[in-house]
């Protein structure tokens, strides 16, 4: 779910960047990130689901938000991973379809 290298917002908001996702824990701390707070980062570990603490936690990080794309009409909605995906159902499926809605793009967590 969390990749090396890249940079995911802590539940409180801050950019947390993975610098290490298989680090060598007898607790199951695997990944590793670095938490920006104001002009320094501080180091922060993490199980493999972006916990640190097994409550709720500020600095736990957020999974990232997937695009998805949504087009319905009366047999059912349906959903797209790109804008191009679901055009294409659009033009081939239902173009004759005068139920058909398109749906501008909707976001979901992962």
């Amino acid at each position: 779910m969390f990749e090396l290298g890249k940079t995911y917002k802590t539940r409180c908001g801050k950019n947390a960047r993975v610098v290490c996702i298989d680090r060598k824990s007898p607790d199951g701390f695997a990944l590793l990130a670095l938490v920006l707070q104001g002009t320094s980062e501080f180091s922060v570990a993490y199980k493999v689901d972006g916990t640190c603490t097994p409550e709720e936690n500020k600095w736990d990080l957020m999974p990232p938000k997937e695009e998805i794309w949504i087009n319905k009409n009366q047999n059912g909605v349906y959903a797209y991973q790109s804008k191009e995906q679901a055009e294409r159902q659009h033009k081939s499926i239902y173009a004759t379809d005068a139920n058909y809605e398109y749906v501008a793009k909707r976001f979901v967590e992962a």
